[in-house]
């Protein structure tokens, strides 16, 4: 009989043995290395574009496909805000393809507010006012307007960046300039003589601003931001 309850185990631990569970590798998607081209058609086309938390300018200055908004990857939050309006979220993961346009008609804060109309008496009245041409004297001949183009091209200056990591945002003078490509490296930067102030960040990164001062000579500028966790502060 013990016999018997000893094969009888030994059949159970076999039979559980061919039963186990594998677990599968872990099947989250990893990195996303795609590169975005981002047009906004948005209503009403004022409305504030929010990159990581950075306003990087309004709706209809990246409404063309040549102003597009380019980034890499897709870790990125973008937000559509305007005063008075409700504000929309975009998740580039929804999207299938690299070139994106993103339409949004913003929801109004007060659904029942409408623009009042002006009073009949009040319209202001159309006219067509007809151009009046330049005294020969004031006009500034085309061959003389080149050669002051080509001057002010020749006073900037080729400033390149050096920045890391990949994808930190870059704000010139407080506005947005662009994202750091993975080689970190910017070499189509110029700019005329005088101060600037460069702003590099990142989520996850302590930011970094700086004053540089551009003169006559190219200049090379390398930026690295730390590891906010690593941050002792």
């Amino acid at each position: 009989m013990k016999s018997v309850k000893l094969s009888a185990l030994a059949l159970s631990v076999l039979f559980l043995g061919a039963c186990t569970i594998h677990v599968p590798f872990d099947t989250t998607p990893g990195y996303d290395f795609r590169s975005y081209r981002i047009v906004f058609e948005v209503d009403p086309d004022d409305a504030m574009i929010l990159l990581d938390g950075r306003l990087i300018g309004e709706a209809y200055e990246f409404s063309m496909p040549e102003s597009a908004l380019r980034l890499q990857g897709s870790r990125h939050e973008i937000i559509i805000k305007r005063d008075g309006y409700y504000e929309e979220v975009v998740n580039l993961r929804d999207y299938d393809s690299g070139r994106i346009t993103v339409r949004r008609r913003l929801r109004p804060l007060d659904p029942r507010r409408t623009v009042a109309s002006v009073p009949p008496s009040e319209k202001p009245i159309a006219r067509t006012v007809e151009p009046k041409a330049l005294p020969e004297d004031e006009g500034v001949p085309p061959e003389e307007m080149e050669p002051a183009a080509e001057e002010s091209e020749m006073d900037a200056v080729n400033v390149t960046l050096n920045v890391q990591p990949a994808e930190a945002a870059i704000y010139l003078d407080g506005r947005f300039w662009g994202i750091a490509p993975s080689s970190g490296k910017i070499d189509n930067l110029r700019l005329r003589p005088g101060s600037y102030t460069i702003e590099v960040a990142r989520p996850g990164y302590v930011a970094h601003k700086q004053v540089i001062e551009v003169k006559d000579q190219p200049i090379e500028i390398v930026i690295a931001l730390k590891d906010s966790k690593g941050d002792g502060s």
